[in-house]
């Protein structure tokens, strides 16, 4: 069985990895519909305009793909995460990424219903996007305004980057650069806020 249909991770294509998966032009009339597919304003090098499908995947159902056996655009079948490579070389074994896997969506789970509250982002809006939304709404927040609870939030979220970043795909340690800036919000939270001394007396 798959790794990926063992373990019921589905951060590839559930929205926790991207908000959306690229398309080959071969992909597209075997779509029928089943995805949200999507045109991007850059053109290919033939010219045509990129293609991609919406993350969460409409065909993700209960953390597995519904048609992992049936033809499945190019990107479902090419891509390999870091854990799945990191199990396939025998560094991880299946109980440990089975685990690792809970830990993450425990997390992420935990982290959903903080950010759908602040994020200005849609309905049926990925994780990556709510995420990437709730970090835009917090930097917002002046000193002034910054508790320590949403300074809290930031560090939860870059502390998921991380995670996402060291076993899932390298490329998202871009976004770590937040676990810095979550540490500061939180230390200034913490700080008393300044007054003046008194003046001296009459």
């Amino acid at each position: 069985m798959s790794l990926c249909i063992d373990c019921g991770c589905a951060f590839c294509c559930d929205g926790t990895l991207y908000s959306h998966a690229p398309l080959k032009e071969e992909d597209l009339p075997i779509l029928a519909n089943r995805f949200d597919v999507l045109l991007a304003d850059r053109k290919s090098v033939d010219g045509k305009p990129e293609a991609s499908f919406k993350q969460p995947c409409r065909l993700c159902v209960n953390d597995r793909c519904s048609v992992h056996e049936e033809k499945r655009p190019a990107i479902c079948g090419d891509y390999r995460c870091k854990l799945l490579d990191s199990h396939g070389s025998g560094k991880v074994t299946t109980e440990e990424a089975r685990t690792l896997v809970e830990n993450v969506k425990e997390l992420r789970d935990r982290l959903r219903p903080k950010l759908e509250s602040i994020a200005d982002a849609g309905c049926g809006a990925s994780f990556l996007e709510l995420t990437l939304s709730a970090v835009s709404q917090l930097e917002k927040e002046g000193a002034a305004e910054r508790t320590t609870q949403s300074a809290e939030l930031l560090l939860d979220i870059a502390m998921m980057r991380i995670l996402l970043a060291k076993n899932f795909d390298s490329r998202l340690t871009k976004h770590t650069w937040l676990a810095d800036k979550a540490l500061q919000a939180m230390g200034d939270a913490a700080e008393p806020p300044a007054h003046s001394a008194p003046g001296p007396g009459k």
